[in-house]
């Protein structure tokens, strides 16, 4: 598994195990279906992480894949939403189903991640 696929695991541990805010934010995703303040405040929060993500996974690609910065950007661009996806996936699984669920969704994460080409 490449240094990126093992960074974003650990990341998607560090929301999962003991963290009390996890239910929070399935919470907020749910409020932000119907309500437009709530989702305003949700949108502008996930756009915020869209580039974040954007620009880290960016920079791998240039230093440790050899692609040039164009490439590189247009890469993490179409990647990042779905990785993000996976993260928010993993969060209401183990905070609806527990434990076991957050251990099979790690397992499925790293195994989807060690398949991709980073």
């Amino acid at each position: 598994m490449s240094r990126w696929s093992e960074v974003f695991v650990e990341l998607i541990d560090s929301l999962l195990i003991d963290n009390p805010f996890a239910s929070v934010m399935v919470q907020v995703w749910g409020e932000s279906s119907y309500d437009k303040e709530f989702a305003s405040f949700a949108g502008g929060v996930f756009e915020s992480l869209i580039e974040e993500f954007t620009v880290y996974l960016a920079a791998y690609l240039q230093d440790h894949r050899g692609a040039d910065a164009e490439a590189a950007r247009a890469r993490a661009s179409a990647m990042v939403p779905g990785l993000l996806a996976m993260i928010q996936g993993a969060v209401v699984q183990a905070t609806v189903f527990g434990k076991s669920s957050r251990l099979r969704v790690r397992a499925g994460t790293e195994a989807v991640l060690t398949s991709v080409d980073f």
